[in-house]
């Protein structure tokens, strides 16, 4: 019975020492698995959990820019840890902690409001879109803080319309980290394009027609902007729906066809006379074509006013006009 008190006597510590051991850990140090600050300084409780309240408030660093993040090496924490008298000490490379900067994003829409009112001061109005050369950029404030940029304009070339540019968010902290961006301002018109496919001989109308937003410039030069060009009309290839429509792609729709027999009209202050004809070319509604009286082999110039129907063109009674007069009268 003595012998196995003793036994257990002697067993008891070692059985224990697990518990022991694990309550004392409990009590060290350890770095936290996700790191966050929202303010600009970094407190040794953003680093550490399991310390005491008192220190954790202790401040230890400058915290980065909203929406950026720190990294911490295992012998950088190991100094804070020494020097605020904490029981911790790297146990490999990888002891380390990402400390990110809580932030608001600066949205787009705003960077551009401001852009474009820098550009205003320089007399550069209208509908404006930016495309920026430098490199992706993203501007945060702290959470605090109102989502706002200034802009501050080092050049401006009117004749590219480029701009070099400095961005500081926000807009009132003249101590805010800048970024600087270069870029070109393009001025955006609203160019007609079809709603569906289109087909040689179809008629465009108002409602095959959408509008949509371009960037002015020498590639929509020869484009039809305005619907008067194109209203009426037909394309001369098949166009897409969307597509960009060029001048030449379109032309008027053809009322006339070469070779085709047309009624040849004579209108003068006392008279109108009709009389059957050739055409020489194929015309649309207002061109001027070639018509051949067949009767007296004469070549006269006349409009297309509607489907075979060609218009003579007069001054005074010229020669042609009045062959086409005695050939009515015979």
């Amino acid at each position: 019975m003595i012998r196995t008190l003793r036994l257990l006597a002697l067993a008891l510590p070692v059985a224990l020492a697990p518990l022991s051991a694990s309550v004392a850990d409990l009590g060290k140090p350890v770095l936290k698995l996700k790191a966050q600050v929202s303010g600009d300084m970094v407190r040794l409780g953003d680093l550490f959990e399991n310390i005491a309240a008192e220190k954790a408030e202790i401040r230890v660093d400058q915290a980065p820019a909203p929406g950026n993040s720190l990294t911490y090496q295992p012998s950088q924490l190991a100094a804070f840890a020494r020097m605020h008298g904490l029981d911790w000490k790297p146990q490999t490379y990888m002891d380390k902690v990402v400390l990110e900067r809580q932030g608001q994003l600066v949205s787009k829409a705003t960077v551009d409001a401001a852009l474009r009112k820098a550009l205003a001061a320089k007399g550069v109005t209208g509908e404006l879109e930016f495309e920026i050369a430098s490199r992706a950029y993203q501007l945060y404030v702290s959470e605090v803080q109102a989502p706002t940029v200034a802009v501050e304009l080092n050049h401006y070339d009117p004749d590219s319309r480029s701009f070099i540019a400095e961005f500081r968010a926000p807009a009132d902290e003249p101590r805010a980290d800048r970024v600087r961006v270069a870029g070109r301002a393009h001025t955006m018109i609203d160019v007609p394009v079809f709603t569906r496919r289109m087909m040689p001989n179809e008629i465009v109308r108002a409602s095959d027609l959408s509008w949509v937003k371009m960037r002015s410039g020498p590639m929509l030069a020869n484009n039809v902007t305005l619907l008067e060009d194109i209203i009426g009309k037909t394309p001369k290839r098949p166009i897409q729906a969307g597509q960009p429509i060029r001048q030449a792609d379109v032309g008027a729709f053809t009322l006339v066809q070469r070779n085709e027999s047309v009624t040849m009209i004579l209108r003068t202050r006392s008279m109108t006379l009709t009389v059957q004809g050739k055409a020489l070319e194929d015309g649309g509604e207002g061109q001027t074509i070639r018509v051949q009286n067949p009767k007296s082999n004469r070549t006269v110039e006349g409009r297309v006013t509607g489907p075979g129907e060609v218009t003579v063109i007069t001054g005074p009674l010229s020669a042609a006009a009045s062959s086409l007069s005695r050939t009515v009268q015979r």
